[in-house]
């Protein structure tokens, strides 16, 4: 009893130990009684592998060459499309690839009957391959030096202040950790409103949500943002809530989601000519009023988050793309770290975001 070679040969052979090996490896004293073992008792090896140990290594070798031949296969895929491909998306399209401006002519504004061909619209100035853009952002809680750093890298772009429509909504009356104010006065401030519109009312409309969070409420604010020598047209939603919520907390909080869907929902009844909600002829008024056009004119949506920067050229390779390919339908940016050299924290995040968002995307 007591004996550390001879607990560690009953461990072994009780059966709960697939491998005793680690049992002889914890202290010099044991690693001396291996080589004692094996002096004394050693028979011989094994003079080929059992086929459970060949199919094991097999198996291991096979997955090897697969998942190797993956990564390498996407790491050539994504060197020859940054390489070879890419150039020929974003470059500036002839104007024989220019697509005709669309709108709705079946619409009730269009004036005129779908068989006649359309309306005649009001373009905004703007070169010709420019498209009608909404530069959508969802905030919650960021701060004010976030949220204009966001707009401002949006409304910086190389791209015909004509043409875009700078589209904020604030998810519900919050006031973010290190705020002075609530998120909604925040963006509120941001623009210069326009006089006709100072004091908009609460309009309804479909959440995304069960229950009693089906109905929610909202406000629209417009007018325009001002940064260097642009002055881009600009819209704030802000979800209020309903009148029975105002007491609780976050009045009006359905979720970033339900932010994106606001927008893609009032498109999809604008081009479709389907029932509208009050929130959706409130943002049909105003988008017409800033932009001199009917919504269903922008064909192109580019949506961040509140917490990011575009690059001055990020609109136009957007539009260029789809300009030069009429079969693509949806672009992903690739996200870099901005204070990467911050932290040690935010530097190892580059190598993170460079495999999960660059040689993926």
């Amino acid at each position: 009893p007591g004996d550390i070679l001879d607990e560690a040969i009953f461990d072994a052979a009780d059966g709960s130990l697939v491998d005793a090996t680690l049992l002889f490896e914890r202290t010099p004293q044991m690693k001396d009684a291996a080589k004692c073992l094996i002096a004394r008792y050693q028979a011989g090896v094994l003079a080929k592998e059992s086929p459970g140990c060949f199919a094991t290594n097999l198996f291991n070798y096979v997955a090897l060459i697969v998942i190797g031949g993956i990564v390498l296969t996407r790491f050539i895929m994504a060197v020859i499309f940054q390489y070879f491909l890419s150039w020929q998306l974003v470059r500036r399209p002839p104007r024989s690839k220019v697509r005709p401006l669309s709108y709705n002519a079946a619409a009730p504004w269009s004036g005129k009957k779908p068989q006649t061909g359309g309306a005649k619209v009001n373009v905004g100035k703007g070169e010709e391959d420019e498209l009608f853009t909404i530069m959508l952002v969802t905030c919650y809680s960021e701060g004010d030096d976030s949220i204009r750093g966001t707009c401002d890298s949006l409304c910086g772009t190389e791209f015909s202040d004509a043409r875009k429509l700078l589209f904020i909504i604030a998810d519900g009356i919050i006031k973010g950790s290190g705020n002075d104010r609530t998120t909604p006065d925040i963006c509120i401030d941001l623009i210069e409103q326009d006089e006709a519109f100072t004091d908009p009312q609460p309009c309804s409309y479909l959440a995304v949500a069960a229950g009693s969070k089906q109905h929610n409420m909202a406000k629209v604010y417009c007018g325009h943002y001002r940064v260097g020598n642009h002055r881009t047209p600009a819209m704030v939603v802000i979800k209020c809530g309903t009148p029975g919520e105002q007491d609780a907390p976050k009045p009006g909080n359905r979720g970033k989601r339900d932010s994106q869907m606001i927008l893609m929902n009032f498109f999809s009844r604008v081009l479709f000519n389907d029932r509208m909600t009050t929130l959706d002829y409130d943002l049909f008024r105003k988008v017409h009023h800033l932009m001199g056009v009917t919504p269903d004119i922008f064909e192109i949506v580019l949506m961040v988050d509140a917490d990011t920067k575009v690059y001055p050229d990020a609109l136009r390779l957007l539009v260029n793309c789809m300009n030069n390919d009429q079969m693509i339908m949806g672009l992903c940016g690739e996200t870099k770290i901005a204070n990467k050299r911050d932290s040690w924290v935010t530097a190892i995040q580059v190598f993170e975001y460079y495999i999960s968002h660059h040689l993926s995307k």
